[in-house]
């Protein structure tokens, strides 16, 4: 049902970011329906690119790596129309420059970071989930955004959190039982 991919990267990444890029179709970025990025020791990422920096439909999940990734539109995606459980994106840790010109990452779906440290400069929202946002820890610094975390529902259990937002900082958007943007 759902294409999968997988990379245990113990080698230049750069080579398997091109193969994967190859078979995507992609325009210096990755498009999958799910994508999983894990390293055996710390490696580099580079993607430029002319739409989303990494993009699935179902989800994307980060164990660890140094990504820096320069996006005309979102940095990290994943969006999934068809089912309203998946398009979400999980990052257990790692390191991230991200430079984006709309979200530095975008779920139709839930986005959960458990670690990691994270630099976001964006021209809309640095986490943007149609669910929920949860920080459960790590070092997250929004330098640009126009608004830091938003979610349906935005949970923050630890970590480093500092956030500047030409709007809001963290905006839970439809957390009221009434249905009333918060």
């Amino acid at each position: 049902r759902h294409n999968y991919t997988m990379f245990a990267a113990n080698v230049k990444c750069r080579n398997i970011l091109q193969r994967l890029d190859q078979q995507a179709g992609g325009v210096g970025g990755i498009e999958k329906d799910q994508v999983e990025l894990f390293a055996a020791f710390q490696i580099g990422h580079g993607i430029a690119a002319a739409d989303n920096g990494i993009t699935a439909k179902d989800q994307i999940k980060i164990l660890d790596g140094s990504f820096d990734i320069d996006a005309a539109n979102s940095a990290v995606k994943a969006k999934n129309t068809d089912d309203t459980e998946l398009g979400n994106i999980y990052i257990a840790g790692g390191i991230f420059t991200i430079e984006a010109e709309q979200d530095g990452f975008h779920a139709t779906g839930s986005i959960v970071v458990d670690d990691g440290t994270i630099t976001v400069n964006s021209g809309e929202d640095g986490f943007h989930a149609d669910l929920d946002t949860v920080i459960h820890g790590g070092t997250i610094l929004v330098e640009k955004s126009y608004e830091g975390l938003e979610g349906k529902r935005v949970v923050v259990n630890g970590g480093d959190i500092t956030i500047n937002a030409s709007d809001d900082g963290i905006n839970a958007a439809n957390s009221g039982d009434d249905g009333a943007n918060a």
